[in-house]
């Protein structure tokens, strides 16, 4: 399998280069203070005003999107960073995919989330969820994404790490071609939801969720939507 190689040392230790510096902190606390950023974040905390017995599920959606930008979005990333540039050059794809999978998994099992507006509606529309969860879980899961991108992107400053992800180059990709991807990606996502989660198969967490973690996995990098790299998100 081809290795993903980490990029050369620029000089002092492991340890030196894990501290993180007052310059990378400052400029987390500027993205957040972006008064776009701000606003919106107001704006996503203000729906809770809607129905404030909601809270809980909330705060769920919005823990666990800033989790999947940064242990999902940022699984490439965190194999540099997890196992350290000494390692880096031994492992690649199979540790990404690793990492990608398990954080699926884990931000399901300890939050319960759903990380993606398409999937609340969708269960709303199957009349599991009511409207107003909708607009809840959905503004959760935009601050949980606007607070999410910001430490990533700290993150990947800090260790020299290039933050990738599904993309759409308008250069390269009509925008049809990118709606219609995204639009039968959603649609793969949701079937494989209702087929695995709402079937015998959902009362096995451990053979559920790993499933649809692996297929979220096979449709973001690409093997049925060509060139935009479906987000869903």
């Amino acid at each position: 399998a081809k290795k993903v190689r980490a990029p050369p040392s620029s000089g002092g230790s492991d340890c030196d280069a894990r501290r993180t510096t007052p310059a990378q902190i400052e400029s987390m606390v500027a993205s957040l203070s972006d008064p776009l950023i701000v606003g919106s974040l107001v704006a996503c905390f203000a729906v809770l005003a809607l129905s404030p017995s909601r809270y809980v599920a909330f705060g769920k959606e919005l823990i666990g999107a800033a989790l999947t930008v940064v242990l999902v979005v940022g699984s490439g990333p965190l194999v540099g960073v997890l196992f350290g540039n000494a390692v880096a050059p031994y492992v690649g794809a199979y540790e990404e995919v690793l990492i990608f999978c398990s954080a699926i998994v884990l931000i399901d099992y300890f939050f319960g989330s759903k990380n993606n507006p398409v999937v609340s509606l969708v269960l709303c529309m199957w009349g599991f969820i009511k409207p107003i969860d909708v607009v809840v879980e959905v503004a959760g899961q935009m601050a949980g994404g606007l607070i999410g991108f910001p430490i990533l992107s700290m993150i990947c400053t800090k260790y020299g790490k290039e933050m990738g992800g599904p993309s759409v180059d308008p250069t390269s990709t009509p925008f049809n071609t990118a709606l219609i991807s995204e639009a039968l990606s959603s649609s793969l996502l949701t079937t494989t939801i209702a087929l695995l989660g709402m079937t015998a198969i959902g009362q096995y967490f451990w053979v559920k969720q790993p499933a649809i973690a692996v297929m979220i996995r096979l449709i973001v990098t690409r093997p049925f939507f060509g060139a935009p790299g479906p987000a869903m998100n």
